[in-house]
């Protein structure tokens, strides 16, 4: 038995010195140290950090492979990024058992918008993605000023014109550029300019020897119009931007749509908090992407209406000083009208920059096509007076869109082949802006 024991004592002895070993040795290890907790870099990127402290026995990985993979070579940790994203990449020393833990953002260096609209004495924010580290140069301060604060960039506009950003991302070595335009939130258009059209009588539709016809301009039929005043050029941005300032009612909707689409093709009219503004350089050309409600609300508060497609095309032949032209107001479409063949730059001209007709009116061929306050149907043969058109009841309906209210003139969108005076179109009244539609009005 004292045999026995003895082998144990010995044991429990050796099994102590060991650990008292075990421990001297971990307690001479240094603690566990990393040069970062934090990293944060772009995508496809290969980093690193150093571990400053340690027994020198580690093991390195990534809690997310899908977003960064580690390796180990001596004490420099390197990681590959892979994905947008954050993980967090462990570092063990396998003596002591100590873990330290790195965080890794992955990002991409991104601006919200890479073009800003902005009032004058206004300011407007946009949010930047990216490491924290920004930096931001501006072409024009006299234009606007920009500041940085952590993720956002802030913008004031000081003067009507356009200024160029210039966003660097110092960590990821990147950067972007944000076009600022400053626009007049108090647009003023030109004075309502008219033409007085005297009454008279004249045939109505396709006239007697043309084949251009749809079938629609006809049967040819005797109209007698009361003399009235007509808006000498198409409504302009800067008139338009105005109204939907001034109308009370902002840019209401009615129908299933608001009567202007910012975001319509060629659209040049932008909000800017409350405010409406038009582009710069773009005030005097002719309002398009607004709906016939549209057309009617401005007229109204003008104190005036639309014209009627008789009146309409009254005034597009020259009303009684009519020279019988083949195109509306010249016998060369090119030379009164904007069509697809004359333009430079695709998109509604300035107005009033080509020849008028034989009443001074600009643009009724080309340009924009006009709202007419009447609904599409089928012509009568009889005579008639200050015709206004069929009734919504025996309007023609499209197949798909409903019944639609006439739209006149052509547009830049086509050829001169749509500026005969007596050419028809149509648009859907509920649902529609187009590109290619304005108006005029008239006042009684």
């Amino acid at each position: 038995m004292k045999h026995i024991r003895i082998a144990i004592f010995t044991f429990l002895a050796t099994i102590l010195l060991c650990l008292c070993a075990c421990k001297k040795e971990s307690e001479n290890h240094a603690p566990l140290t990393l040069s970062t907790e934090t990293l944060i870099d772009g995508v496809n990127k290969t980093i690193s950090f150093e571990i400053r402290s340690g027994s020198g026995q580690y093991t390195v990985k990534s809690e997310n492979t899908s977003l960064a993979t580690a390796s180990l070579e001596g004490n420099k940790v390197t990681l590959n990024t892979l994905a947008v994203g954050q993980t967090h990449i462990i570092v063990t020393d396998t003596q002591t058992q100590q873990e330290k833990k790195v965080t890794l953002t992955i990002t991409e260096f991104h601006i919200g918008q890479a073009t800003l609209y902005v009032g004058t004495n206004t300011t407007v924010t946009t949010e930047i993605t990216g490491s924290g580290d920004y930096s931001v140069t501006n072409s024009q301060e006299a234009v606007a000023t920009a500041t940085l604060s952590g993720q956002i960039l802030s913008v004031k506009g000081i003067s009507v014109g356009e200024a160029t950003l210039t966003i660097k991302d110092q960590k990821l070595n990147a950067e972007a550029y944000v076009n600022v335009i400053v626009l007049n939130t108090q647009p003023v258009g030109q004075e309502l300019q008219l033409v007085t059209v005297e009454g008279g009588t004249f045939q109505m539709g396709t006239p007697a020897g043309t084949d251009k016809s749809d079938g629609d301009e006809n049967p040819v039929h005797s109209v007698t119009l009361s003399t009235f005043k007509i808006s000498k050029y198409e409504i302009t941005n800067a008139q338009f931007a105005e109204f939907l300032n001034k109308n009370g009612q902002g840019n209401k909707k009615e129908g299933a749509i608001t009567w202007y689409n910012l975001e319509g093709k060629d659209a040049y009219i932008r909000k800017v908090g409350d405010a409406f503004a038009v582009l710069p350089g773009k005030e005097d050309y002719p309002v398009n992407n607004v709906t016939w409600y549209a057309a009617v609300a401005y007229a109204q508060w003008k104190g005036g209406r639309l014209p009627t497609e008789a009146e309409w095309e009254y005034a597009a032949r020259g009303g009684n000083q009519s020279q019988n032209y083949k195109f509306i107001g010249s016998n060369d479409g090119n030379e009164v009208g904007w069509n697809r063949n004359n333009i430079s730059t695709a998109g509604p001209q300035k107005v009033g920059t080509k020849k008028p007709n034989e009443l001074g009116i600009y643009d009724m061929a080309g340009n924009l096509n006009e709202y007419c306050s009447d609904w599409y149907g089928a012509y009568s043969a009889e005579a008639q007076t200050n015709p206004q058109g069929v009734s919504e009841a025996n309007a023609i309906p499209h197949r798909t869109l409903g019944i639609r209210k006439i739209c006149r003139g052509g547009s830049y969108q086509g050829s001169v082949n749509f500026f005969f005076a007596w050419d028809r179109n149509q648009v859907t009244r509920d649902s529609q802006t187009a590109s290619s539609c304005g108006f005029r009005i008239v006042i009684p």
